[in-house]
């Protein structure tokens, strides 16, 4: 009964109908903004949708590293501290110039002077009488300053020291942008200290027609403009609109200009237009005054003309003459200069920037690469690079997706090449015909729209590995031909759909292609075989029925443990969706991994809850022997809970963790969800990003096998050298017992259907599929040292060499020795699976050739 009510007490209430933890409402706007990430390109959405996708990231980020969060927390207590001490020398240094200076009004009225001029003793004065009761005489107080100037300048320097390191410190540490201030309607100004030269104002409008008016505050669509203060002509009329015997106006006023005495006015950063407007003024006084001195000069010549005077009326004309032409040569001088015609790549500077990235990356491309292989996996893309040229030459989007698939093709080329050069080149020219048909649809324009510039000469390319310059790169072509024909008579008319089927396919080409290089595939093919034969054996169901009982006590765990523990929460679901997948539930594994898709630090309880559902839905777990088990393995499993609680945990979206699913798959995805995202994919951004991963996952594995491929041939030739020196000394011609076996190594291999127990070093007897090498002279060697190469079983088709002497055939039971029984617990548990799958795929072997038989 206490067990039952603690579970209450535990089980929160769902969600409100409507409620999306991560996005929020269905109506709001992160919601909206994530429904047309979906199916539009990004720039595409409007400001406000990207303001919103941008602040839960930076939720996100916040969240996922708490370093962040200290971070600005001390900036803000610098920045806290730097104000107190600004606001201290700013007091300090108006008392001590009050003290140094003076008030400014010293003056004030003298009493009124005593009846009959009389003084406070009755005895009268001269003076006074010549002065007589003059009531408003004034009368000067001598100040007495309590202040020295050295004190003064002190004060004054301490506030100029503080002030800078307030306005540096507002640059440096300020991480967030507030408003300064309102203004009387309410409306915030806003200065941004990377831009100073500009201050903006948000306006608050008023609802477009009288029914806003009428409906609730909360209910009314907030409309709001921007408005921006560029010139101090500007900021000088807004400041004296600000009506400063109100505080809030009176603090604005103050942000704005700075306390008195302090060069803080943000009217410093503006453009001074006061000159310019000045001489404007100047120049139209001038054509005025021209203008009048003209029309004053035809009325003289006119009337001059009437007269019988030839003199005066010459001179009449010749001055009219002299002030036409003083005016035009004014007019001359106030046009605009002639506006010449020029590149407007030069004019950008686009020409100069990739002049200067070619040689930038060929120098300093080896610097590049030992910094990648120490921890950044994905090099730099030049600046030049975001601008199409036509050319493929791996400019614009476009042309960086096919540059990363044709480079990861002349990498797999470098490790497996092709068999087909026809059917090679033909992939080539397919992706390459995707550059001509974007740059066909959106050319690029720079400059005015009745000039379209011509695609440029592509940069010089770097010969290499990682550039489509390289050697075999210069087969290509600069212009594709069929595969502009094939797509683009299709469609009729170039259109994005266009380019996402012809870079589709390839980049699922691609992966396919690696999958069977790394021996992916057949690994995955023999784990289908084993899901698909699932044996009738007795012991084998008690396996199954522990590993059931297993990820259902996992999940059964949720209910005692904490929404807000949403380490423990990703924890147990992630085990209980290994488990379930070796007690080859896959119903359970999906519905699993689509609640692991719902986890989010700050909303766990949504994971939780439908992770319980799945428990419910598969015939629940009965809790009753659960305490004693628990505890037991909260005391073996202590020192991994606290290693674990320091990961920092993935709070990507759905779409987010389906991109590690490529080549193998993970825990949040398998190679399957991958490549039906890939088949759904339908804007370049989430295609760029599906590319991008891949690459970086091709790059890392076949960085690997490259390096297993060097220590087999190495094996190799150092045991033909202990052959030769045995056969010489006619001893045995096993190898050298001082040299190890390679833990991993690669070829190209055949797997066979032939399943043995073999013996690898520092391993028990497992069980393996036998692989044929494809090389002939591999073949040969191998024969010749008498080794084979090896698949074992659970393994993602890792390879591995043995002695031919250190293979039994398979049994279906573990082979039992010394070393077998000094395993751990964890080893003993992968060799029980693994000996379970290799029955079930010899089970379907079977199944196979008799039906092939029939």
């Amino acid at each position: 009964g206490g067990g039952n009510g603690k579970q209450e007490e535990t089980v929160q209430q769902p969600l409100p109908e409507g409620y999306k933890s991560y996005l929020g409402e269905f109506g709001g706007i992160t919601y909206r903004a994530h429904e047309r990430l979906g199916k539009s390109e990004a720039w595409s959405l409007s400001a406000e949708e990207i303001l919103a996708l941008l602040r839960i990231l930076t939720d996100d980020v916040l969240a996922s590293y708490p370093g962040i969060g200290e971070n600005i927390a001390r900036r803000e207590e610098e920045m806290l501290e730097l104000l107190k001490a600004k606001k201290a020398a700013d007091s300090k240094f108006r008392k001590v110039r009050l003290a140094f200076e003076g008030p400014k009004k010293l003056q004030k009225k003298a009493s009124e002077a005593p009846p009959n001029g009389s003084n406070t003793n009755g005895n009268t004065t001269g003076e006074q009488n010549l002065e007589g009761s003059n009531s408003n005489a004034v009368v000067t107080e001598v100040f007495k300053p309590t202040a020295t100037k050295k004190e003064f300048e002190s004060a004054s320097r301490a506030q100029l020291k503080a002030n800078d390191a307030y306005e540096k410190g507002i640059r440096r540490l300020v991480a967030r942008t507030e408003p300064i201030g309102f203004d009387r309607n309410n409306n915030a100004v806003y200065c941004f200290r990377h831009d100073p030269e500009i201050l903006y104002v948000e306006e608050r409008r008023p609802p477009v027609n009288a029914l806003d008016n009428s409906l609730p505050e909360e209910f009314q669509f907030q409309r709001r403009s921007w408005h921006v203060i560029e010139t101090t002509s500007l900021f000088d009329s807004f400041t004296a609109s600000l009506d400063i015997r109100g505080k809030r106006e009176q603090d604005l006023y103050d942000s704005m200009l700075g306390p008195s005495g302090a060069q803080q006015s943000l009217r410093r950063y503006l453009n001074d237009d006061v000159k310019a407007k000045a001489e404007t003024s100047s120049k139209k006084r001038e054509k005025e005054s021209l203008q009048k001195r003209l029309e004053v000069a035809r009325v003289k010549c006119d009337e001059e003309k009437g007269r019988r005077s030839g003199r005066l009326a010459s001179q009449a004309e010749v001055e009219l003459a002299a002030v036409q032409q003083e005016l035009e040569e004014f007019e001359q001088k106030q046009l605009p200069p002639v506006v010449h015609e020029v590149s407007f790549e030069d004019l950008t500077g686009l020409s100069l920037l990739r002049s200067y990235d070619a040689p930038e990356r060929r120098e300093t491309r080896r610097a590049r690469e030992q910094k990648e292989a120490v921890g950044r996996a994905i090099p730099l893309l030049p600046c030049s690079k975001l601008v199409p040229t036509g050319h493929i030459d791996g400019s614009g989007i476009v042309g960086s997706l096919v540059s990363l698939l044709l480079n990861m093709e002349e990498i797999c080329q470098e490790v497996s090449p092709m068999e087909s050069n026809q059917e090679r080149n033909s992939w080539i020219s397919k992706v390459e015909g995707a550059v001509s048909l974007w740059y066909n649809m959106n050319p690029l324009q720079i400059g005015p729209s009745t000039t379209q510039s011509t695609p440029s000469t592509p940069a010089s390319n770097i010969n290499g590995r990682n550039s489509v310059g390289g050697s075999s790169a210069k087969k290509r072509k600069e212009t594709p031909g069929s595969a502009y024909s094939t797509t683009g008579a299709l469609l009729g008319v170039p259109s994005v759909a266009s380019i996402m089927s012809a870079l589709r396919q390839p980049l699922l080409d691609i992966e396919a292609r690696v999958a069977d290089i790394t021996n992916v595939a057949c690994a995955s093919r023999d784990a289908e075989l084993a899901d698909d034969n699932m044996s009738t054996d007795s012991s084998e169901d008690a396996q199954r029925e522990e590993l059931d009982l297993a990820w259902k006590r996992e999940l059964h765990r949720l209910r005692q443990t904490s929404a807000r523990q949403h380490v423990k929460v990703r924890e147990r679901v992630v085990k209980a969706i290994s488990i379930a997948r070796k007690a080859h539930q896959p119903s359970v594994v999906a519905g699993l991994r689509a609640a692991l898709l719902l986890y989010h630090p700050n909303a766990a309880s949504d994971c939780r809850q439908e992770a319980i559902a799945v428990l419910v839905a598969h015939g629940d777990y009965d809790g009753a022997d659960l305490d004693d088990e628990m505890e037991e393995d909260e005391e073996e499993n202590v020192e991994d809970e606290k290693a674990d609680s320091e990961e920092v945990v993935s709070v990507l979206s759905a779409e987010a963790a389906l991109l590690t699913g490529c080549l193998g798959g993970s825990d949040e995805a398998t190679r399957a969800d991958w490549v039906e995202l890939v088949k759904s994919c339908k804007t370049l951004s989430r295609l760029a990003s599906l590319t991008a991963a891949l690459s970086q996952e091709i790059e890392k594995k076949l960085t690997k096998i490259s390096e297993e491929r060097d220590d087999l041939l190495y094996a190799i030739s150092t045991w033909q050298k202990g052959v030769s020196k045995s056969r010489t000394a006619k001893k045995n011609t096993r190898p050298p017992p001082d040299f190890a076996a390679p833990s991993e190594v690669w070829a190209d291999v055949k797997f066979t259907d032939e399943i043995s127990m073999v013996k690898a070093e520092k391993w028990p007897w497992w069980p393996a599929k036998i692989c044929e090498a494809k090389d002939p002279e591999l073949v040969k060697t191998l024969e010749e040292l008498n080794h084979v190469l090896v698949a074992l079983m659970g393994e993602m088709g890792g390879l591995r060499i043995v002695d031919k002497d250190m293979i039994q055939p398979f049994t279906g039971k573990p082979i039992v020795d010394e070393e077998s029984t000094d395993v751990n617990k964890k080893t003993r548990g992968e060799l029980e699976e693994a000996l379970a799958m290799a029955r079930r795929i010899k089970r379907g072997m079977e199944k196979s050739k008799k039906r092939k038989g029939k």
